[in-house]
């Protein structure tokens, strides 16, 4: 099931490589050194033993249900594989936001249009009762105008979520490595943002927030 996922969430990305091409502007970048370890965050989260199956269908639930649902960041990329496929097949391009436009993860959920910063909000809701903070990778890549990804550190290793299956990594002893896994051993330029610095209500807002060109 996850291999045939990938597939198609692979001819999701080709077929959409204009997504990320507009530059939202963020604020205070943080450093890469003082990302915290999250393990110390959820030391009581319930390990999850029960595997979510790639096909589960997300749309039986209410954006706050599948908050408290998803409770890992595997779970989290498993929710972006299912709403790339979903928001492609319903509305085709236009379904891609192509950067103009950084919507909260309730109107993602109702139906409002993605690109890799909803693949971030997306992933940053989903986690933020599970003890994720809200941090994102801006990697500026050549490309595109740049590309982002949810990013957490967790028993002294970095991993990442996005809206293409290609954004997840795992146990990476950097952030470049996580770059270079995305970038099949390629490095870029990138910063470190706290979404929610940004986008204080990216969880429920209901009003759209316009991104700029920097």
């Amino acid at each position: 099931m996850r291999f045939h996922r990938k597939i198609r969430s692979i001819l999701c990305a080709s077929l959409l490589l204009a997504g990320c091409s507009y530059r939202p502007f963020f604020s205070g970048e943080i450093k890469s050194n003082l990302i915290k370890n999250v393990e110390a965050q959820i030391s009581t989260l319930e390990r999850v033993s029960e595997k979510v199956e790639d096909d589960f269908d997300y749309g039986k639930l209410s954006w706050r249900e599948v908050i408290e649902f998803v409770k890992t960041p595997s779970q989290a990329q498993n929710y972006n594989d299912w709403i790339l496929e979903k928001r492609i097949a319903e509305k085709g391009r236009k379904g891609i936001d192509n950067g103009k436009h950084i919507y909260s993860f309730r109107r993602i959920h109702e139906g409002s249009g993605v690109d890799c910063t909803e693949g971030v909000v997306a992933a940053a809701a989903l986690l933020s009762d599970n003890g994720y903070p809200p941090l994102f990778l801006r990697i500026f890549d050549k490309f595109f105008s740049g590309h982002m990804v949810f990013i957490y550190k967790k028993d002294g290793k970095f991993g990442s979520v996005g809206l293409y299956q290609r954004d997840y990594t795992e146990e990476q002893e950097s952030l470049e490595e996580i770059i270079k896994s995305i970038y099949g051993g390629k490095t870029y330029k990138y910063k470190v943002y706290n979404l929610k610095e940004n986008f204080p209500d990216f969880i429920d807002g209901r009003h759209l927030t316009t991104a700029f060109p920097d």
